[in-house]
């Protein structure tokens, strides 16, 4: 059994993640589809073919991820996807963390890889409003404890790869600059 796709990033799912639990509340059958789509033979080389296919076929997202250009992927992160709640919720949590502390706490909002490469998006790809997100941070923690990196990264992505194409960890370089 393959236990983790590089080209995926993630861990496979295997026969042994099951267990009585899962079968006594009926929740083992999702957990055997995900196993044999993971445990599919040849699973990587099906992935990537069916990702070329797609391409081929003009398509700018595959489940969930646009194909952007030079290899780039990212993943589709829609204004309807992100939590305005939780994340107003963590910012007021942030502030009251610092009036407890009586010291500042710095915050810093890692930006997508599709904030950053936007040039690198398909055309018409719509992304969540991240320009606002870090406007209501700034606004609610300080702009003297908010510390903004899109610039820094912008700048150095010019240069160097500062996230990976294929997912959306930043690259060593990505990670020294922030």
């Amino acid at each position: 059994q393959n236990t983790f796709s590089e080209n995926e990033n993630r861990y496979l799912s295997k026969v042994s993640d099951i267990n009585w639990r899962e079968i006594k509340s009926g929740k083992a059958q999702s957990s055997l589809t995900k196993i044999a789509d993971d445990q599919f033979p040849y699973h990587d080389f099906w992935m990537q073919t069916s990702t070329e296919i797609g391409k081929i076929m003009g398509k700018k997202d595959i489940g969930g991820v646009y194909l952007g250009k030079d290899h780039y992927y990212f993943e589709k992160i829609l204004d309807s996807d992100f939590d305005n709640n939780r994340y107003y919720n963590n910012l007021r949590l942030i502030t009251a963390m610092q009036e407890k502390l009586g010291q500042p706490v710095i915050t810093m909002l890692v930006p997508s890889p599709a904030t950053i490469y936007k040039d690198k998006l398909p055309k018409y790809a719509v992304e969540y409003d991240s320009i606002q997100k870090y406007k209501q941070g700034n606004e609610i923690i300080g702009k003297e404890n908010w510390l903004d990196i899109r610039t820094l990264l912008e700048k150095e992505s010019k240069q160097s790869q500062v996230y990976f194409r294929t997912d959306h960890h930043w690259t060593m370089s990505g990670a020294f600059v922030a």
